[in-house]
């Protein structure tokens, strides 16, 4: 596929009218898509058409696109301060390209330059980047707040959906109660909105029944949503945000010792990461990958495969029950 320019007699930023199209297609874009995808669109889109008026010429060319991939590459940023990383720049890259793309398809009157021509610098991909916690360190991890505390005890429950329902983090955040329900004696989480909008409904272990509840003890938070955050003395702040959710895997994995290679650094293991480690473990415990699809609220059961990853030696894969963990 070749960088081909693109035509030079039509200019992104103008007429006006053009702007008050892409707004709506950025608002048909994000339409169904969590609140975290919909910021990353626009942010991205943001960025773009930033750095094309700072690059003076005022026309998207197939060129210039490729050169905003190497300046985010380079601009060092607050979190990233050697650059952004080749994922996040190429995912912001296919994000611009898709928004301008349906733009296209909405408006072929007025038909602004479109980058489907272009292709995003790609990877060898190595299931081995993916990092997935193993059975002992999974058990340590659920194990490890002090569920005789309010914010342990939260902690836990965190933990456990994440290990043992594989929930995203923006949906730990929107999780409410009104979701938590028992069904012919198992509990099962109902009606649960995830990526693309996609509805699911399934059952989730006992235990990770018990640490909802243990929590619930608790009676902190507004009454609606399941995981507030708190202060130190215990007091309800507010409900939780994904990025706190976040915060809470990387405190009990540093207090591990927990950690995985990526990029070449030592980093602290991701909420993501903890979904795909209970992929795999739901798998090799005997679960079906169709039921697991529907857990995961995968559109695809290509993407749940690559969820599950590559097992070196299959065959010594032997199925147990389960996700066969305990809580203190």
């Amino acid at each position: 596929m070749t960088n081909q320019l693109i035509p030079t007699d039509t200019n992104l930023l103008a007429p006006d009218d053009i702007a008050i199209h892409l707004e709506a297609t950025l608002d048909d874009y994000c339409r169904g898509k969590s609140p975290n995808t919909q910021r990353a669109v626009r942010y991205a889109m943001q960025s773009f058409m930033d750095y094309v008026q700072a690059s003076g010429s005022h026309k998207a060319t197939a060129g210039l696109l490729n050169s905003w991939y190497g300046h985010l590459r380079e601009t060092p940023t607050e979190r990233c301060p050697d650059g952004n990383s080749h994922i996040t720049a190429k995912t912001r890259m296919s994000l611009v390209k898709s928004v301008l793309d349906t733009f296209n398809l909405n408006n072929p009157h007025l038909m602004i330059p479109h980058l489907f021509m272009v292709k995003a610098p790609t990877k060898a991909k190595d299931d081995k980047l993916h990092f997935r916690l193993t059975a002992e360190q999974t058990q340590s991890l659920l194990n490890a707040p002090d569920a005789n505390t309010a914010i342990g005890s939260r902690d836990r429950a965190v933990l456990a959906l994440l290990l043992g329902a594989g929930l995203r983090r923006f949906e730990i955040a929107n999780l409410k109660w009104g979701h938590v329900a028992i069904r012919d004696g198992h509990p099962h989480l109902i009606d649960m909105t995830g990526k693309g909008g996609r509805v699911r409904s399934f059952a989730f272990p006992p235990w990770v029944h018990r640490a909802l509840q243990d929590w619930k003890s608790w009676d902190i938070g507004d009454g609606e949503h399941v995981f507030c955050t708190m202060r130190k003395a215990g007091k309800y702040r507010g409900p939780m945000n994904g990025q706190a959710a976040w915060r809470v895997v990387e405190r009990h994995c540093l207090e591990l010792g927990i950690t995985k290679l990526q990029n070449a650094k030592v980093t602290l293991p991701r909420p993501h990461d903890l979904r795909r480690t209970f992929a795999r473990h739901y798998y090799i415990g005997g679960g079906d990958i169709k039921q697991l699809q529907q857990i995961l609220g995968h559109s695809s059961v290509a993407t749940t495969e690559k969820y599950i990853g590559t097992l070196e030696n299959p065959d010594a894969q032997q199925p147990a029950q389960f996700l066969p963990y305990k809580i203190n």
